[in-house]
């Protein structure tokens, strides 16, 4: 399986998970049973998929793991900058206005 195509199946993936646990939420589902589900899904499709696919896309799914929780801790870093330079400006504008 070549980078491209595994990198595109784990968007499909993704993708195709992303709507089922919407749907599960939707209907009032536990997310527990979503992850069951998925789980039972992914051990039956390994059964029909080529061995090292599975060990690709986790790979994959690791490596993006990882590189969306670097950026979400730099998003907080920003929104956390961004929220005391506010207040610093809050502060100002209050002692200018005393």
């Amino acid at each position: 399986m070549s980078l491209d195509a595994a990198q595109a199946a784990l968007d499909d993936m993704t993708s195709r998970a992303r709507t089922k646990l919407h749907a599960y939420r939707n209907h009032n589902l536990e997310d527990e049973q979503f992850l069951r589900d998925i789980i039972t899904e992914f051990i039956r499709a390994a059964r029909t998929r080529e061995p090292a696919a599975g060990a690709v896309h986790m790979a994959l799914s690791l490596y993006r793991l990882a590189d969306q929780q670097d950026r979400i801790a730099e998003l907080e870093d920003a929104l956390d900058m961004r929220d005391k330079a506010l207040e610093l400006m809050f502060k100002f504008s209050d002692e200018g206005n005393q």
